[in-house]
């Protein structure tokens, strides 16, 4: 199923403002517990929401696939569960200006 957005495509490649949710990175013994132990799940009780400038990459139907705005950021997938806003700035702001969100 093809996913298409106007605002998002004009996004792709540009900073934006993501807000998500987010949890504690899973440590190897979580998943070898889920693994041996398929009928039963792990909670998490750290769940936060955070709000941070990325790269828009690519998304489709499943989510977004961002990348931090750093030196050889490593990309990252987000499905749209996760995802509570995407808000793009206005590209003709000079850097240091006040960019309205678009």
């Amino acid at each position: 199923m093809e996913c298409k957005n106007e605002l998002l495509d004009a996004w792709l490649g540009e900073a934006v403002l993501v807000g998500m949710w987010l949890g504690s990175n899973v440590t190897g013994e979580t998943i070898t517990f889920l693994f041996e132990n398929p009928e039963q799940a792990r909670l998490a009780d750290d769940v936060q929401v955070c709000a941070q400038v990325v790269e828009l990459v690519a998304y489709d139907s499943l989510g977004v696939v961002l990348r931090e705005r750093r030196e050889n950021a490593y990309r990252f997938f987000m499905p749209w569960s996760a995802v509570l806003s995407i808000q793009g700035f206005d590209p003709h702001v000079e850097p240091g200006g006040t960019a309205p969100m678009t």
